[in-house]
């Protein structure tokens, strides 16, 4: 599971690496991004532009906006079968910017040991993402999303049952 996250890095290196747009009165680097913030996502829908989008998705269909609070993550493996995250992941996709996540190993019951996981030279990535867009009663438009996640590799493996799906620069187009 990837339940934090950093990113903070100067607007400057954002538009060179990602080749997008950044608007300096949105944008604030974050060291421990959480659930329920406006973070910096590229959607599939405005790819030339850094947008800020609810970490926590919520369906179009849903009654209650407080859904999103459960749904920060979608597994890889069963996203085709969850109707919250089929049609996003069919449609709406996003890059969720990172220069670090967070993990806690866990000892025992009681103690865990929180890991900053980075790229080893400490560049930014991509974690693969879904988005989608909520309307409540008064017509209030939310953009959320969530982070997909895999099967940890082989470095992740004796830290975490998951770990977010982190994408090639080749793959994030």
């Amino acid at each position: 599971m990837c339940g934090r996250f950093s990113f903070s890095p100067l607007a400057k290196i954002i538009e060179d690496r990602f080749d997008v747009k950044v608007d300096g009165s949105q944008y604030t680097p974050r060291f421990n991004s959480a659930p329920s913030q406006k973070l910096a996502v590229i959607s599939n829908d405005n790819p030339d532009e850094l947008s800020f989008y609810k970490w926590g998705l919520i369906p179009f269909w849903a009654k209650d906006k407080s859904i999103g609070n459960k749904m920060i993550n979608a597994k890889a493996e069963t996203i085709m079968e969850k109707a919250s995250f089929k049609n996003p992941f069919k449609r709406k996709r996003c890059l969720v910017l990172s220069d670090g996540f967070y993990e806690w190993k866990k000892i025992n019951p009681k103690e865990k040991i929180p890991y900053c996981i980075k790229m080893e030279d400490d560049s930014l990535f991509a974690m693969a993402g879904i988005w989608d867009t909520w309307k409540n009663e008064a017509g209030e438009m939310i953009n959320s999303f969530a982070i997909i996640t895999t099967s940890p590799n082989e470095l992740m493996g004796n830290i975490h049952a998951r770990m977010p799906v982190i994408l090639s620069k080749n793959d994030e187009k």
